[in-house]
């Protein structure tokens, strides 16, 4: 049986890391299905995903086909089938919604054609631009009902609890984000009238009390204060809205008799040409967190990054993180759509993005992740909204043949299958936290169309965007300084134990009972920093003091354009914006304008037992120096990397566990680099240089317990590994001109495939491995036979 707990996946109570490819059986022909999943298998797989398409298994209403009596391709029970004889555990993705470049993303026509009641309209009252259903209209909730009835009825028999291969289930795809992608929200009368009761009742949900500070009724606002209003409570109805939609979905689910691990999936890379940012991925989070408090879903990211470099890493961590602050901590982090190619055929997905994808995202806690596409296809009798052809650049493609992403993964799922019991079982040492605060990713849909509404989405989006996303979140992934991310709204006050030091990313406006529980949590002993602005509102606009009083400074006003501060030990400090204050009588200034020496920019406080900083400056990361500045800053905080590198681009952290360690390098740069390690300050591998390679990465094991044997650390990465009392077998895997392994004495060593030689250190012994000058520009690959001393 598949649970979860404590962040992992288990499966018989065996610790197991997910690694799954997205294999559409609607998009193969039957008799190719066996090769496919064989394929699947020899790179290592053991999870496959599936959407479950409405319109191709209902097309009139009424007549369903899931044993291919039709066309041969809706044999989804065949597939399910043949996917556990293979050996795979399996997740079904029956919608309704699944979007996958289907027309209507998947919902049949004839729900379009015979039942526009259901369609959500726009504020004007017109058809939604997208025909986007209205979730909750009680006429498609019958029509789902129908629909979740007859394709659950048909799984129920292969579900796990039946000795079958279905182990979760999504609900739905992507909840929210065609509201986002055409900024039109649904209106549909029904939705108003739920509406109009929400705000009579004033029914806020669990993600917090947005609305209404003090006791403050809706007639005393003014008329921009009442649109923000409106703006802030409009919000928090939708994300009821999707939690109940949410909720219909799983109680169908258990109503017939399925009690599977349910899945809901957040959206949100915008694609940008070669590149994909995650800078609206926070968006998604923002829409689908009531979702996530109040069931018990997983939740797991959609991950489309395009290509990665050194310039957009940080959008793979700030994703990550922020999927899982939303998410309860026995989840683990989970990608339901990881990038494997791409729908288009420019620009090109290399399998080097594939690779570092799937190393950051492991590097940074993810024990499970869904490679979409893995297979690539067709779309049978006109269903594809872009024709017939769906290649997806995807590792396998619709000939069967491998393009270079298998080879890719295959490499990765040996290296996970090897340690994946370890690995999913070792936490990331985090040196410092972020804090989320959701409301600030309340800009989907900017109703009610008002001037005060615009003026509000333009300026937190510019902000949140350019001074925290790209600017003080990106210079602590550059930084080396690795961080969680703390979600603001979740009930209960923030434990200064648990997160010792927190970064906030703030604008002029914070709801009064966050600003409260920030200051109670600097009062109780933790380290605040607020950066680029001082919140002196609340989120309608209205004066709310309760940060700002308690730094008792007078504020002038900020300077934007090209600005030059001055930190100690870094003059001259360029930033896009900073702060003025005033009236510093008792507080650490910590930089200051160069234009005008007696204007405070920066500044830190001792409130009680804890500290609050004010970093009134916007950097974006432009030039490196401007790390060093971060990194003082830090430094004034308590915060130090507990992972870093003598070379400044590579990227390290550390996964630990009471098995084993992990320590992971990732080199986005087109050549190699070469690195010393250090860990809470102690130099590793014995002084050494470490070559990681170019676009790619390391995972060293560290303390490995592997039967009887201690792998003590190793410059090598683990692909292979057996285990008895007596022989432990270990094939390893390194770049550059040696490779060192360190394991307890007590063993006898032979190595094939490279030279090698011994030396005991301590209680231990070091083994040497080094190859011909002609394969020094080549992966190696080792195998290591040690036979245990009697």
């Amino acid at each position: 049986m598949l649970t979860i707990k404590n962040g992992a996946f288990f499966i018989d109570d065996n610790p197991t890391f997910l690694f799954g490819a997205e294999c559409h059986y609607f998009r193969v022909d039957p008799e190719q299905w066996r090769d496919r999943l064989l394929q699947i298998k020899e790179a290592g797989f053991n999870l496959v995903s599936t959407y479950v398409p409405w319109l191709w298994h209902e097309p009139e209403q009424g007549k369903f086909d899931f044993t291919g009596k039709t066309h041969p391709r809706r044999n989804l029970l065949d597939f399910l089938k043949l996917c556990d004889e293979i050996g795979f555990k399996v997740m079904v993705r029956p919608g309704p919604y699944v979007m996958s470049e289907l027309k209507r993303e998947g919902i049949p026509e004839w729900i379009i054609e015979n039942y526009s009641e259901v369609i959500a309209r726009t504020i004007t009252g017109n058809l939604h631009p997208a025909r986007l259903v209205s979730y909750l209209h009680p006429v498609f909730l019958q029509l789902v009902r129908d629909w979740y009835d007859a394709v659950l009825t048909q799984i129920r028999p292969l579900m796990e609890d039946r000795s079958g291969p279905i182990v979760m289930i999504q609900l739905d795809n992507e909840i929210g984000m065609l509201q986002w992608v055409t900024n039109s929200a649904d209106f549909h009368p029904l939705t108003m009238e739920r509406y109009r009761t929400f705000v009579e009742e004033n029914r806020l949900s669990q993600s917090g009390k947005l609305l209404n500070q003090a006791s403050d009724s809706l007639e005393k606002f003014s008329e921009e204060e009442q649109s923000l209003s409106d703006h802030f409570m409009w919000s928090e109805f939708c994300r009821m809205e999707y939690s109940t939609y949410v909720s219909h979905l799983q109680e169908l689910v258990r109503k017939n008799g399925i009690n599977a691990l349910t899945v809901i999936n957040v959206h949100g890379f915008k694609d940008l040409s070669i590149y994909s940012r995650g800078t609206d991925y926070p968006i998604g989070i923002s829409q689908l967190r009531t979702a996530a408090l109040l069931h018990d879903c997983c939740v797991a990211g959609d991950f489309y990054p395009g290509h990665i470099t050194y310039d957009n890493f940080h959008d793979i961590i700030l994703s990550t993180v922020l999927t899982a602050c939303i998410s309860s901590k026995e989840q683990p982090i989970f990608s339901a759509e990881f990038q494997s190619g791409r729908l288009s055929d420019r620009p090109t997905v290399s399998s080097s993005d594939m690779n570092l994808l799937t190393r950051l995202c492991i590097s940074h806690g993810m024990n499970a992740l869904n490679y979409y596409m893995f297979c690539a296809g067709d779309n049978p009798e006109d269903i594809g909204l872009f024709g017939t052809r769906h290649e997806w650049q995807a590792p396998i493609a619709s000939d069967g043949s491998r393009r270079e992403g298998y080879a890719t993964a295959q490499d990765l799922g040996r290296m996970i299958s090897s340690v994946h019991e370890d690995l999913v079982l070792a936490k990331k040492e985090v040196d410092t936290h972020i804090g989320f605060y959701s409301p600030y990713y309340m800009t989907e849909t900017d109703w009610p169309p008002s001037a005060a509404v615009k003026t509000m989405i333009q300026e937190v989006t510019s902000i949140r965007e350019n001074y925290v996303f790209d600017g003080l979140w990106r210079l602590l992934a550059a930084a080396n300084l690795t961080y969680d991310a703390v979600d603001l709204l979740k009930e209960g006050q923030l434990d200064s134990k648990e997160y010792p030091t927190l970064w906030v990313g703030t604008t002029r406006c914070m709801e009064a009972e966050v600003q409260q529980k920030l200051l109670d949590y600097a009062k109780s002993g933790g380290k605040l920093c607020l950066s680029p602005f001082l919140p002196e509102y609340d989120l309608n606009g209205r004066p709310c003091r309760i940060l700002a009083d308690a730094i008792q400074i007078e504020m002038g006003n900020e300077e934007y354009g090209y600005q030059l501060v001055d930190f100690r030990g870094h003059p001259s400090t360029f930033c896009r914006v900073h702060l003025k204050m005033y009236g510093i009588p008792d507080h650490e200034i910590i930089a200051t304008s160069k234009d005008e020496p007696q204007v405070c920019t920066a500044l830190y406080k001792r409130i009680e037992r804890g500290n609050l900083m004010l970093l009134g400056v916007g950097m974006l990361h432009e030039y490196q120096y401007q790390i060093d500045v971060l990194k003082e800053i830090a430094d004034q905080m308590g915060i130090r990397a507990s992972v870093s590198c003598t070379h400044s681009r590579v990227h390290a952290t550390m996964r630990r566990g009471e098995r084993g360690s992990f320590l992971s390098l990732l080199n986005m740069d087109e050549k190699p680099a070469w690195t010393q390690m250090k860990a809470n300050g102690e130099i590793l591998f014995d002084q050494a240089l470490v070559q990681v390679p170019a676009r790619s990465g390391l995972m060293l094991p560290f303390m490995l317990q592997i039967g009887t044997l201690v792998l003590r650390y190793s410059t090598m990465e683990i692909f292979q590994k057996q285990a008895g009392d007596q022989v432990v077998t270990l094939g390893l895997r390194a770049t550059g001109e040696s490779g060192i392994v360190c394991i307890s004495s007590g063993w006898t060593v032979s190595v094939t495939g490279a030279s090698s030689s011994e030396e005991s250190m301590g209680d231990g012994i070091r083994i040497t491995c080094t190859w011909s000058h002609e394969q020094v520009h080549q992966d190696h690959h080792i195998l290591m036979t040690l036979n245990r001393i009697v």
